[in-house]
């Protein structure tokens, strides 16, 4: 035999595919060696296994050698082990399982033989370990010396037999779990020994001991009086082969201890022989009490609304949980023109309903009875006597049992076609009420933006001539100063003081006009800040006539900063001016915040709003207090206008710029003894002192 070359195994012949690869593998690379040198015992061996029909492989010598035949390799899956095992070493081959297979591998060697049914040993196949069972038995193979020299395994896999048997398991624990879930009793009957056997649920029913057997006599007479007879009959007839074995009854039991009567249903099957006679006889116990007195209630109920409903002069009906109407009242049949019985073949609402109306009423009623919602619908509905379409409500509410399961639904259909067609008229009117009022506002905000316009144009048109007024008398008075006669000087004093007094009219005037101007922004403002920068406007006037000024702490509001200024600007400035001769003004600004029994008094304030009270007291000429209101009307003076000059137009610019900013301003006060006025301003809970 020249160098290089191999001898195949010439004992060796067939074998299936494993034949085949034992004999094209080159041994010479591996531990065993070349063939021709092996013992006859792994000879003997090796073909035994090839030859077989049941799943084999063999591990050989020290190196536990691997060796396999045609019945075992489906066993190793695809994208395995497979072919590369052969005649690789038992610890290279099995390496996620070599600590579940050594000890057992060397028990073997030991020559003992070992067998396991069903046990758990993962392989690695089919790209990824699996959990794979197997009934297998390790067998020592005795070599020419007497003494183990390998193992023989023969397997066969049981991994479909254990899973099924899991399924089986947890198909019986499902079971038991829904008989428990059920509350149903289960019971069996051998006609050939007579006995009665029952789980505990049945035993609990009639009243018997969970413990003891269940007499069939006992348990006959535990069945109400009334029942037992047809109970008896029952099982009878499902026990004849003819009727097909089918037994369900429903009947009243009494508790033999407790005497309590429960309403069950048994439900079961007779199981016939090959002769047709019955060998076995069960099937379950249901406690229907429950059950059946709410049928029974539901059913009075039913009959109670159909008594009512006869009465109704609206047209009523009932309808099953799943759609079907059941029921229609005599005013139904008057309205429709229908008879009874063609109102319980397949009628539908799309008889008497609207065409353009019936399709969105039957997607309301259907999405009503998906949801369990109340049902509404206005439909124009025919009526027989004329053929004319009436408009109706149609109303319907699901009557639900004690488990919210919907039972049935009650309807009413109500005729309201004088109520629409007012409700139309009146929209109608209210529609051309709502037009003309939207033309007056708009009518109105035309004459606002008129009235602004001509303000302004007023103001700088009129401003322009008293200025030169003003200007010529100044110029005249200059230049003539020596020349004029006293009385004529007199009268250029009047001119120009009126001249002075018309400017600051025409200026109030125009402010005034733009108080309700939306284009300034509400802004968190400080009011202390406010009141600081109207002192300082009056700074020299304050030391000129030694004003005493004592203040609170003001707070923070949404407000228009500029009108809030002219607003303290007014008020300080009228606080001065009608201060007493020779008696030193003292003015006081404080503020505090209104509780709920206070807002009471002010009707146009919100009760749950949040108001702080501000009020500027002096103790000047004061005024007669049944004049109150009139103070703030544009134009009018209290004073006389040579002594105290003026527009008459201050206060009333005060007020409005208060109910600008939603809230209200009032005055009291006594003459010679001073003033008082009150601003009442909304504040945000977040501003609060």
């Amino acid at each position: 035999m020249k160098r290089g070359t191999f001898n195949p195994i010439p004992f060796l012949t067939g074998g299936g595919e494993m034949g085949e690869l034992t004999r094209k593998k080159d041994w010479r690379q591996t531990p065993v060696g070349d063939p021709a040198t092996w013992p006859q015992s792994l000879c003997t061996a090796l073909s035994i296994i090839l030859h077989s029909n049941f799943p084999m492989f063999l591990w050989w010598g020290p190196d536990l050698i691997c060796f396999y035949n045609d019945a075992y390799r489906p066993s190793l899956g695809q994208d395995g082990k497979h072919p590369s095992i052969l005649g690789m070493s038992a610890k290279d081959a099995w390496p996620e399982v070599w600590d579940i297979i050594k000890p057992l591998i060397d028990k073997s060697l030991q020559g003992e033989a070992i067998w396991f049914e069903d046990l758990l040993v993962p392989i690695y196949r089919n790209g990824k370990i699996e959990d794979v069972y197997w009934t297998f038995s390790y067998s020592p193979v005795i070599d020419e010396s007497g003494k183990p020299a390998g193992v023989l395994v023969t397997c066969n896999e049981t991994t479909d037999k254990v899973n099924n048997l899991k399924l089986l398991e947890e198909s019986n624990d499902q079971l038991q779990f829904a008989i428990e879930a059920t509350e149903l009793g289960t019971w069996d009957y051998n006609p050939s020994t007579k006995k009665l056997t029952g789980n505990n649920r049945v035993k609990e029913m009639f009243g018997f001991s969970t413990k003891e057997e269940i007499e069939l006599s006992l348990a006959v007479e535990v069945i109400a009086e009334k029942d037992r007879l047809n109970v008896i009959n029952a099982i009878q007839q499902s026990m004849q082969y003819s009727p097909g074995g089918i037994y369900d009854i429903e009947y009243t039991i009494i508790h033999q201890i407790t005497g309590e009567e429960r309403i069950v249903r048994a439900k079961g099957r007779a199981w016939f022989n090959d002769e047709k006679i019955c060998y076995r006889f069960n099937g379950t116990l249901q406690d229907i009490t429950t059950h059946v007195l709410a049928i029974k209630k539901i059913e009075e109920s039913e009959e109670r609304f159909r008594t009512m409903a006869e009465t109704l002069p609206e047209i009523a009906w009932v309808a099953s949980p799943d759609g079907p109407y059941s029921f229609y009242n005599k005013r139904f049949y008057e309205y429709t023109g229908m008879s009874e019985e063609q109102a319980n073949k397949d009628w539908k609402w799309e008889s008497i309903v609207h065409p353009d109306m019936f399709e969105e009423r039957n997607k309301k009623w259907e999405g009503c009875l998906q949801t369990g919602e109340d049902f509404y619908f206005e439909s124009l509905l025919k009526r027989h006597s004329d053929q004319t379409y009436r408009w109706h409500i149609s109303r319907a509410t699901a009557i639900k049992n004690d488990k919210g399961e919907i039972i049935l639904w009650a309807g009413t259909s109500s005729d309201i076609h004088e109520q629409k067609l007012f409700t139309r008229e009146l929209e109608s009117q209210v529609m051309q009420r709502t037009k003309a009022l939207n033309d007056s506002v708009i009518n109105l905000q035309h004459s606002n933006e008129n009235l602004e316009q001509f303000a302004s144009i007023a103001s700088h048109d009129l401003q322009e001539p008293l200025r030169k007024i003003q200007t010529f008398a100044t110029l005249l008075q200059q230049r003539y100063e020596s020349d004029i006669p006293l009385d004529a000087k007199t009268l250029i004093d009047k001119i120009k003081n009126s001249s002075e007094r018309m400017s600051v009219l025409i200026r109030d005037v125009l402010n005034y006009s733009k108080i309700t101007d939306t284009e300034n922004p509400y802004v968190n403002t400080d009011l202390n800040d406010i009141l600081e920068n109207v002192l300082k406007d009056f700074e020299l006037l304050i030391q000129e006539k030694n004003v005493i000024i004592s203040k609170g702490n003001l707070p923070r509001i949404e407000a228009i900063p500029i009108q809030i200024n002219q607003l303290f600007y007014n008020l300080l400035s009228n606080a001065i001016k009608f201060s007493k001769k020779n008696i030193q003004p003292v003015i006081s600004i404080t503020s505090k915040r209104l509780i709920a029994d206070e807002l009471k008094k002010y009707d146009d304030l919100k009760p749950s709003g949040n108001y702080y009270k501000i009020t500027f007291k002096d103790n000047g000429i004061g005024f007669d207090n049944q004049f109150a209101e009139d103070l703030f009307l544009i134009f009018h003076r209290l004073n006389n206008s040579q002594e105290y000059s003026g527009t008459g137009i201050g206060l009333a610019l005060c007020k409005k710029i208060v109910t600008n900013h939603h809230g209200k301003m009032y005055a009291d006060g006594k003459e010679k003894e001073g003033a008082s006025f009150y601003i009442i301003l909304p504040v945000k809970q977040s501003y609060f002192l």
